[in-house]
């Protein structure tokens, strides 16, 4: 399992494929093997008995959120798959519960309440938090969002977790939102603190 996910990380899929089938072999029911291999498939566009396939993994991620466990199917990579809106929030919902535990480990202060509701006066606040902020395929896709916001009504923030790659697209983001935040270097607590005293909405 460890090798083909660290054959995922350099994106050799196929490959990954090939160990994730083995470990499968040897344990039929390892359903994080069973995550992983399905989202390699989906980067290959292997369609073979796909619907069979995500049949079958549905029915592992709605028994985990029947225990209530953390769905081994990241919710992001789970869009693009052929499951309903409602097994996402689910997914979604026990990704953010896991996140609060987190939190309450850390012994970290709560932050204040949210910022005061928008109004005729007072601009929406959207914060973006991405790793993606480069010569990445999300901000190719999101470009042209930022600019797209109406601004006497939406205040844009963006929180870059990854460092200056001096792309073209980094640079529009940074241009195109009113508050672009270089915060990859920062502990989480620092992050969360950044966002909630911009008053994010």
């Amino acid at each position: 399992l460890n090798l083909a996910n660290a054959l995922t990380e350099v994106h050799l899929f196929s490959e990954a494929i090939r160990h994730f089938e083995h470990v499968l072999v040897l344990q039929p029911s390892y359903v994080e093997a069973r995550a992983n291999m399905e989202r390699n498939k989906e980067t290959v566009c292997d369609w073979a008995h796909r619907e069979q396939r995500f049949q079958r993994l549905r029915g592992d991620v709605e028994a985990m959120l029947q225990r209530g466990d953390v769905s081994l199917v990241r919710p992001w990579h789970a869009l693009s798959y052929p499951w309903p809106a409602e097994l996402l929030k689910g997914m979604s919902r026990s990704f953010a519960d896991k996140t609060l535990r987190d939190v309450a480990l850390q012994g970290l202060a709560p932050l204040r309440a949210r910022p005061t509701p928008p109004s005729g006066k007072r601009r929406l606040v959207v914060g973006y938090v991405s790793y993606c902020f480069s010569a990445h395929p999300t901000t190719y896709l999101l470009g042209s969002v930022f600019r797209l916001h109406d601004r006497a009504r939406v205040e844009v923030h963006c929180y870059a977790l990854n460092a200056p790659d001096e792309s073209p697209q980094r640079a529009a983001v940074e241009q195109e939102c009113e508050g672009f935040h270089e915060v990859h270097t920062w502990p989480t607590a620092h992050v969360a603190t950044a966002i909630n005293r911009n008053n994010v909405h």
